[in-house]
């Protein structure tokens, strides 16, 4: 992915974030949070799932779905809740 790619990938994902926003509130909305393709990928490096490559559907974060490890994180702001996986 060339960087061009990259930063429509950030935008699509920053104006996913808006839509869903605007029909309801979402747990995960980490700044970390990357997408590639179908998938989320934490930007630290931390395994999100137990999936082979640590990847989260990116459905499942506008679902509001939140992995454990993130309550650990420092970057992580959980004040409104979510569902933890």
């Amino acid at each position: 992915m060339d960087h061009g790619e990259w930063m429509e990938a950030q935008d699509m994902l920053q104006e996913m974030r808006k839509a869903r926003r605007r029909v309801s509130r979402i747990s995960y909305d980490c700044m970390k949070l990357r997408v590639r393709g179908d998938r989320t990928y934490c930007e630290l490096g931390k395994r999100l799932t137990t999936a082979k490559d640590g990847s989260l559907a990116l459905e499942a974060a506008f679902k509001g779905y939140t992995p454990k490890i993130c309550f650990t994180c420092p970057d992580f702001d959980g004040e409104e809740g979510g569902e933890e996986l």
